[in-house]
């Protein structure tokens, strides 16, 4: 917090505008319901899963809500989320690479520890454990990805962490029963790495051509879709594990 107050020092926007109520109220709604819907789906209650008229309901809402979010927002003069930035190529593509990375790594990090836990049979602490280097290294890797990208396209990074990100799912994919802690462990290091390359250069691709002053819109922007990809993975994923317990 401290160092958001001096580096929010540095810029200043003297322009003052009005909170956009509506859209703010448009866009909760859409949201929470499919967040809710999301949630449903994998309740142990919910026997019809994705079929569930709740379901159908909400998602219904959220459709409904967010296209009249959509609309507004492109009338409005100062909308809660700028939309005209999706005119923006690099922005449009970030965000869609933001969704894929939310979608698949909150997806695994709930898939993976009950495979830890109820698979090979580690205890709660040991499979989050497993989980801390991959945060060590993204954190190591991280501050050079973005130095680098001052000297380097940033598009190579992102090209070369999303393969990487690609092979450790790849890896993921042949776990089984007899799979050992070091075969767990290299497709997260693996990971980490990607995740380094990836998430900076990632986000100053998707600044690239944006003015100053949008810099506060986009910024909110890529961290929504990457969160609400990230609630799509786990209810995806969730809904796969959950899903012969349905059919039973």
């Amino acid at each position: 917090m401290v160092l958001t107050w001096l580096l929010q020092k540095e810029f200043s926007f003297s322009k003052k505008t009005r909170f956009d109520y509506l859209g703010f109220i448009l866009i909760s709604v859409s949201l929470v319901s499919l967040l809710y819907a999301l949630d449903y789906v994998n309740r142990s209650t919910n026997l019809l899963g994705w079929s569930s008229p709740v379901v159908s309901v909400l998602m219904l809402v959220f459709v409904l809500f967010l296209g009249l979010f959509v609309a507004f927002s492109l009338k409005a003069k100062s909308p809660l989320l700028n939309l005209r930035l999706f005119a923006n190529r690099n922005f449009m593509v970030g965000n869609l690479i933001s969704f894929v990375f939310g979608f698949a790594v909150f997806g695994t990090n709930l898939v993976l520890p009950l495979y830890l836990q109820n698979v090979l049979g580690y205890t709660a602490l040991q499979s989050g454990l497993v989980f801390l280097p991959v945060g060590f290294v993204q954190g190591l890797l991280s501050p050079f990805a973005g130095k680098l990208t001052d000297r380097l396209d940033a598009r190579y990074f992102v090209v070369v962490g999303l393969l990487l990100l690609a092979l450790s799912f790849e890896l993921c994919s042949s776990f089984s029963l007899r799979t050992t802690h070091d075969s767990v462990m290299l497709p997260l290091y693996i990971r980490g790495v990607g995740m380094g390359l990836l998430f900076s250069p990632m986000t100053t691709l998707s600044f690239v051509g944006l003015n100053r002053l949008k810099m506060g819109d986009a910024s909110g922007i890529l961290n929504t879709m990457r969160q609400v990809g990230g609630s799509f993975g786990v209810a995806v994923l969730g809904g796969l594990l959950s899903e012969p317990y349905h059919a039973t």
